[in-house]
């Protein structure tokens, strides 16, 4: 019998070998084969799971990018985009859904992972959001394209340097670009817009409109309540306006045309157009043009270094310009023009009560007298001419303190009255009525008959 089996020693391991003889391994050296075993073992572990870790790390690198949700939303909710440096571009479609897919544009995965697209769903209201880090490059562009119910709420959409588009029907909008432009069609309610340096372009707003900018030009249309626009320094263009609209510019140039209601327009820096307006017209200028055609209502028009034109009010108009000339046409009620250094011409004027001064320039009339109708015609520094029909009817007063006094009418004069006579000619031409004052005070005036 063999009496050699494993046995302990102090520090060693030993088994039998040949012969019986005992063979001994010193316990350290055996942990030393033991570690090498295992390390080889979860090293193979590792190499034959390999491709699976790779899967997980592109996986994550995809998240990182891009984001792409769906999320439930009660009829009329609310969706609100608070971005720094992308766009936002939403569409609408039939489902009570709100499609988020956004991607974040940059060359570095590790730059790309710093900014997060925090999405916060609440009952009746989703909120997006782009988080930059503290101190961290916000110049990571973050684009967002979304597809909202036609019923939401767009309250607000917001980014720093992108541009902002809505192009399907939504039920609301405010939206605000500081570097970007703007462009939203199709709004069932009302909108807010604003912008601090890009273009705003507006189309098909069922409610009332509120746009300002301070560096982009404002195109608006087909807007079914009231406008307000204002800009610092660009031009406004708008059309088909079904109410009222305020709209004011500090340099640039304002365009309005077809406006239902009334309109008060104000340029500092820009001429001003104004076309088929359904109400009353308020439009001052300082120091460009103001043109005004086929008002319904009455128009008040003062430019300060410009001229002032005037055609087919039917109310009557209030036309004033400091330095340039102003012009009424084709136009009834009561009628009033000074020009402090301009000629004054009205033509084919329609009213009982027609006013025009001229501090420096002439006075030209074409038109009808009224009986009951009251009339006067002034030029301190040119002649005063008046074309009427040649079967009018008048009293007149005429005088020329350094100028000639001619008329096609016959007058008869009042007693001890003749012509030449430094004072004031007083006549009645016709049967009379309508009172008549022509008077220049350096320069003729001229009392002619039209042809019929």
């Amino acid at each position: 019998m063999r009496l050699c089996g494993p046995k302990l020693f102090t520090g060693t391991v030993c088994k039998c070998v040949g012969r019986g003889r005992p063979a001994c391994l010193p316990l350290h050296r055996l942990a030393n084969r033991f570690n090498a075993l295992a390390i080889f073992a979860l090293f193979a572990f590792f190499a034959s799971s390999l491709p699976s870790f790779k899967g997980a790390a592109a996986q994550s690198a995809q998240q990182d990018r891009e984001l792409h949700e769906t999320y439930d939303l009660t009829p009329g909710g609310v969706v609100s985009v608070n971005n720094t440096n992308g766009y936002i571009r939403v569409t609408s479609w039939n489902e009570d859904r709100v499609k988020v897919d956004a991607v974040k544009r940059g060359r570095r995965d590790e730059d790309l992972g710093q900014v997060q697209i925090q999405v916060t769903p609440y009952p009746g209201r989703i909120d997006i959001r782009t988080i930059y880090p503290r101190n961290g490059d916000s110049r990571i562009p973050v684009d967002y394209d979304l597809k909202v119910p036609r019923g939401a709420v767009l309250n607000a959409l917001a980014t720093t340097d992108g541009e902002i588009t809505v192009n399907d029907t939504v039920a609301r909008v405010t939206a605000s670009s500081t570097s970007g432009a703007i462009t939203v069609r199709e709004v069932a309610g009302d909108a807010v817009l604003s912008s601090t340096n890009g273009q705003i372009t507006v189309g098909r707003i069922g409610g009332s409109l509120s746009v300002t900018s301070t560096n982009g030009n404002l195109a608006i249309s087909e807007v079914a309540s009231t406008l307000n626009a204002r800009c610092t320094n660009c031009n406004i263009s708008a059309r088909g306006l079904r109410d009222d609209a305020t709209v004011r510019t500090t340099s640039g140039a304002i365009e309005l045309e077809r406006v239902g209601g009334r309109v008060s327009a104000n340029a500092t820096n820009g001429r001003i157009r104004i076309n088929d307006v359904g109400g009353d017209v308020i439009a001052t200028n300082y120091s460009d043009s103001i043109t005004v055609t086929n008002a319904r209502g009455y128009v008040t028009a003062k430019a300060t270094s410009g001229n002032v034109i005037v055609r087919g009010a039917g109310e009557g108009a209030r036309a004033e310009a400091v330095s340039g000339s102003v012009e009424i046409s084709d136009s009834k009620g009561r009628i009033e023009a000074d020009a402090v250094s301009g000629s004054i011409a009205l033509n084919n004027i329609d009213g009982k009560d027609v006013t025009a001064k001229a501090h420096s320039g002439g006075v030209l009339f074409t038109g009808r007298f009224y009986e009951g109708g009251h009339y006067e015609f002034v030029s301190f520094s040119g002649n005063v001419v008046l074309n009427l029909p040649p079967e009018s009817n008048f009293n007149l007063t005429i005088q020329s303190h350094s100028g000639s006094i001619n008329t096609e009418f016959q007058l008869k004069l009042g007693p001890g009255a003749q012509f030449g006579d430094r004072g004031p000619i007083v006549g009645v031409v016709g049967k009379g009525g309508a009172e008549v004052r022509a008077i220049s005070h350096s320069g003729g005036v001229r009392i002619k008959k039209t042809l019929k």
